[in-house]
């Protein structure tokens, strides 16, 4: 899965890379090196939105395909969920198929409108 590599994230990498080199540009200590390590590791999914509402998710669709139909349903393109997921393009394409197929949809404003109907809100 791709990453998508902010300059927030860019900066506090750069940041503890150098405070994990010691003058020499070599590692200060293992710790040093293992904690820039840790910082420039992806930071934890988010949870989904249907989970974050305290809504149910419709029968057998993970959080991760209840997250990808909230943002179907507030009208987001596949490329601005991938970018708040921090996914891949083809993984939303593939999540939204999913989900029309579980909601017997044949587009995405079937979707929409079915979800809603199901009580999906």
């Amino acid at each position: 899965m791709p990453e998508i590599l902010t300059t927030e994230m860019h900066n506090a990498a750069v940041k503890k890379d150098n405070e994990a080199l010691d003058d020499s540009g070599k590692p200060a200590s293992i710790e040093g090196l293992w904690l820039a390590m840790l910082a420039a590791a992806p930071a934890a999914p988010k949870p989904s939105a249907f989970q974050s509402a305290g809504g149910a998710l419709p029968d057998g669709m993970s959080a991760r395909q209840g997250a990808v139909l909230a943002l179907v349903r507030q009208g987001k393109s596949n490329k601005c969920i991938a970018r708040e997921l921090e996914i891949a393009e083809s993984t939303v394409k593939c999540h939204v198929a999913v989900v029309m197929r579980k909601l017997g949809a044949r587009n995405r404003t079937e979707v929409v409108v079915k979800a809603a109907s199901q009580g999906y809100a």
